[in-house]
């Protein structure tokens, strides 16, 4: 058997070429272009490849060093803040930036500090608003010639800028009351710089799976039945740096599950529905987890549709059910509810679950309206 094969992207449109017999389209490529058969002229064409073509596509992006950014908001009068004082970060650690009265108050000297930073408006003395005006242009001009901060002014708001980039301690109202002044960080400092990369793998075959994996295939995420799995053979994710030493983390999703998460030990946070749950770092015990809830407003009373794990609903004087409709709930749903209104005659009953509902019964009826707090458990 023999076969001729010709060019097969003719080098002009005299040329004539045909891979096996089938003849090859005389219009030119451009780039990227592969051949592909076209059933519907019999012939091999040039085109962009579709179907079971893999995209890699890998990007970078510079990541700077960012210097920290904070406001501090005069509220109350700062002519009663003689001696008092707020922190912030500097390059070295934490400065103390105090107030004062033509001088007429002590330095506080608190330990553990850098060093102080003194805000003195002179002898003034008027309305809260006049003061506040005084003390917020002294400290314009006092972090004006700041080695480490500078400051700018919108009204009460100082708006307080570190000279170099890098991590620093939050600004934090120390002795101050939180009712005569607030601190907020507008942007966190960052003091490693680097590179921020992106990886992209898409396949163009509805039935290819996609995989990163190392030698021995421990991570990989790829399609089987509709599913993603992570990890090894089992679908498993197991770190031990990531969230303190001797932590392991697994995320799993069994055949006959709905997937879930489990921490085990150290010091790790939880989260549920984007709220990050504080550790307590003595235990590994999380101290505080935050669900989506939705509160009753008060003076609604009666039948409520709250489909969240959480919430509250308002008993009417002398109602003795309620009924929440509810979408997570199940027959084996187990429902937890508590008094929110100290109605002393108000006395709760029993609870029963349905599918999508359930109903709280109070075995006294309240003389008032009452609220109830529910708490849903699958």
């Amino acid at each position: 058997m023999s076969s001729q094969i010709t060019p097969l992207f003719p080098v002009s449109g005299t040329d004539t070429a045909k891979v096996q017999g089938i003849p090859v389209s005389t219009v030119d490529p451009v780039n990227g272009q592969v051949l592909v058969y076209n059933s519907a002229t019999s012939q091999y064409e040039p085109a962009v490849a579709t179907t079971g073509v893999n995209e890699i596509t890998l990007g970078t992006a510079a990541v700077g060093t960012v210097a920290e950014v904070s406001t501090f908001t005069f509220i109350g009068d700062p002519e009663a803040w003689q001696g008092q004082y707020f922190t912030i970060g500097v390059p070295t650690g934490q400065a103390y930036v105090w107030f004062n009265k033509n001088g007429n108050a002590g330095d506080p000297a608190p330990a553990g500090f850098i060093r102080g930073v003194v805000i003195d408006a002179g002898d003034v003395s008027g309305t809260p608003e006049a003061n506040r005006n005084s003390w917020a242009g002294a400290m314009v001009a006092v972090f004006a010639s700041d080695p480490d901060l500078s400051a700018s002014r919108s009204g009460d708001v100082i708006t307080l800028t570190s000279r170099a980039n890098g991590t620093r301690s939050n600004i934090a109202l120390v002795t101050i009351s939180g009712s005569d002044a607030s601190v907020a960080v507008v942007t966190e400092g960052v003091s490693v710089g680097g590179v921020l990369g992106s990886v992209v793998l898409r396949s163009e075959n509805a039935r290819a799976d996609v995989s990163i994996k190392n030698i021995d295939g421990n991570v990989r995420f790829d399609r089987a039945l509709g599913n993603i799995a992570l990890g090894n053979g089992s679908g498993t994710i197991v770190s031990t740096g990531d969230f303190g030493a001797g932590v392991a983390t697994a995320l799993a999703k069994a055949s006959n599950d709905t997937g879930g998460i489990v921490l085990a030990g150290g010091t790790s946070s939880l989260n549920i529905n984007g709220k990050v749950g504080e550790s307590d770092p003595q235990t590994g015990s999380f101290s505080s987890i935050t669900l989506f809830k939705t509160i009753t407003a008060t003076g609604t009373t009666g039948a409520r549709t709250i489909n969240k794990a959480t919430g509250s609903v308002n008993f009417a004087s002398t109602a003795t059910s309620l009924v929440v409709t509810n979408d997570l709930v199940t027959v084996n749903s187990v429902i937890q509810v508590s008094k929110a209104t100290n109605n002393s005659t108000a006395r709760l009953g029993a609870v029963v679950a349905a599918a999508g509902s359930f109903t709280i019964h109070m075995d006294v009826a309240p003389t008032a309206t009452t609220r109830v707090n529910f708490l849903v458990t699958n």
